[in-house]
């Protein structure tokens, strides 16, 4: 049995409702199955609340087993056009971190091609495709190929990505902090409608 949504009033506590919710599931799972032709037992039940939940913290050991997220592969035939979209998302962001009013210039390698982003007083004023020179060692930061979709999309933090790649790289702390502030992590949880 798995639970795909799961919320509660505010002010309720989590670790008091959830017992009667897994209860309730197995209730569920009882009368659904004659119903089905289901005829196995209420074995186990889960929870897919996506990588954070506040289910995942009130009762760590009473889970069944810990399922990490799946994650979609998704590509992007533009980033710098893309960019360009979500630009109100970007200033707002650079005006919450500690770099707001950043005035600049970043070029991000992917080795083969890159984009360069120029900022006045907080304000993106240009983004454009960017073609580092030599190949790859050029810029304020590197990401190998289809890595920094990971950081834009939130799927992972920049320091995540440092650690599982090498040639993932910053020239400075002041663009680490740039991007950190831009791309934060950010855990969702989608499902597909049907």
């Amino acid at each position: 049995m798995v639970i795909q949504r799961y919320e509660i009033h505010p002010g309720l506590s989590w670790l008091e409702v959830t017992p009667s919710v897994i209860r309730y599931a197995e209730n569920a799972y009882q009368q659904y199955s004659p119903m089905h032709g289901v005829k196995k037992p209420f074995g186990a039940f889960g929870f897919w609340l996506g990588e954070d939940h506040p289910i995942y913290h009130v009762i760590p050991d009473k889970l069944p087993r810990i399922r990490k997220p799946y994650a979609w592969y998704l590509r992007l035939a533009d980033v710098a056009d893309f960019l360009q979209l979500i630009t109100p998302v970007l200033e707002k962001r650079l005006v919450e971190s500690p770099l707001a009013g950043y005035t600049g210039e970043v070029k991000i390698t992917f080795y083969r091609d890159g984009v360069r982003m120029v900022f006045d007083k907080g304000k993106l004023t240009a983004i454009e495709a960017w073609k580092p020179t030599p190949v790859g060692h050029d810029g304020n930061a590197a990401f190998p190929p289809h890595t920094f979709l990971q950081i834009l999309f939130g799927y992972r933090s920049l320091e995540m990505l440092k650690s599982s790649f090498v040639d993932c790289w910053t020239d400075r702390d002041e663009i680490h902090v740039f991007l950190e502030a831009l791309f934060p992590r950010q855990p969702s949880d989608m499902w597909p409608i049907s």
